[in-house]
């Protein structure tokens, strides 16, 4: 996961920041009741929020908007975006709070935005990240990497001998096993709130973590990727087809109701899922708070769902993002 309008005042605290934490270095005990979140106003349901502690101030500080370019990956955060140009330059625009807007300038292959945190993988495969946060505590500074994923409390990477490395939840005062490190040779991670799911080798699933709502408990076969969401977990098989598990908590968005068709690329946001068709339209489902399940009719390489807003990187290598705007995270170069 990794996660990505303005509001009235009365709604504006618990979605600003979108932040499960009260400060940006400290750690909490996980929320006890995932039902207290705001109302949004347009019926009796509530969303869900990462936890019940207040988020911190953002400063409505934002990061410097990218010059004009093409692209190759895109990363939806909490309240930013970052994406990658051809030359493999990151550039980020939104909340810049504590520097996860501010790339270095390093050439990367892969780029992954979180709730503070942002990493990249290098050319040479070694993780480099920058911003703050539970999740910036216990980055890898050895190993050659082929994949990483950053959710809100914990991220995880395999190596290039397929093993999986996860970090973050040493911060925590109580975790639901989302950073244990599996046996098996692995090809492709994701992280969730308090779950993870890998790609084995042999194109089978294997979650961990909490499975309160069926979130780490994939179908068996084969699959092509993996992608997990707040509580809820999407994969995508070698025919195309979209096969989504867990979502018993928030069911009543729908985000686990995969329409018909074939797919090239899919992305499980907060509570909304997003995929790229054969056809290289974007088709989003579930919670569509602010417009984020409405993408634009654009052609699609890829895309990334975060929590309240979606990018994508079109056939013409420009980045497109839809959804909440509270600190100009889909405003894209």
């Amino acid at each position: 996961m990794a996660w990505r309008g303005s509001l009235v005042l009365a709604l504006a605290l618990p979605f600003f920041c979108d932040c499960p934490f009260s400060t940006p270095d400290a750690y909490i005990e996980r929320a006890s009741d995932d039902d207290d979140t705001a109302d949004h106003g347009d019926d009796d349901t509530e969303a869900p929020d990462d936890d019940d502690s207040q988020a911190p101030d953002d400063d409505d500080t934002e990061g410097e908007p990218p010059q004009t370019d093409t692209f190759t990956d895109i990363a939806a955060g909490t309240s930013y975006s970052c994406a990658l140009n051809t030359d493999g330059q990151a550039v980020c625009w939104g909340a810049d709070s504590t520097g996860q807007s501010t790339p270095p300038l390093t050439e990367f292959v892969q780029i992954e935005a979180g709730w503070l945190l942002t990493c990249g993988r290098r050319t040479s495969g070694e993780l480099e990240c920058w911003g703050a946060g539970v999740v910036s505590q216990g980055v890898p500074d050895t190993g050659i990497f082929i994949d990483v994923s950053i959710s809100t409390h914990h991220a995880c990477a395999v190596s290039t001998g397929g093993v999986v490395r996860c970090w973050g939840c040493e911060q925590l005062e109580e975790d639901s096993g989302e950073c244990e490190e599996p046996e098996g040779v692995f090809t492709q991670i994701t992280t969730g709130i308090y779950h993870t799911c890998a790609l084995r080798d042999d194109g089978r699933i294997l979650c961990w973590g909490d499975d309160e709502e069926g979130q780490a408990s994939p179908p068996a076969g084969e699959f092509i990727q993996v992608s997990a969401g707040y509580e809820h977990t999407c994969g995508l098989r070698p025919d195309g087809t979209v096969e989504c598990w867990g979502c018993g908590h928030y069911s009543q968005w729908q985000q686990c109701e995969a329409p018909e068709g074939t797919f090239t690329h899919i992305s499980a946001g907060h509570v909304h899922t997003c995929a790229v068709g054969a056809d290289e339209a974007a088709t989003c489902w579930g919670y569509d708070y602010e417009g984020v399940s409405d993408p634009p009719q654009e052609d699609f390489l890829t895309l990334d769902a975060g929590k309240y807003h979606t990018c994508g990187v079109t056939s013409t290598r420009e980045v497109v993002c839809w959804g909440m705007d509270s600190y100009g995270e889909t405003v894209p170069p």
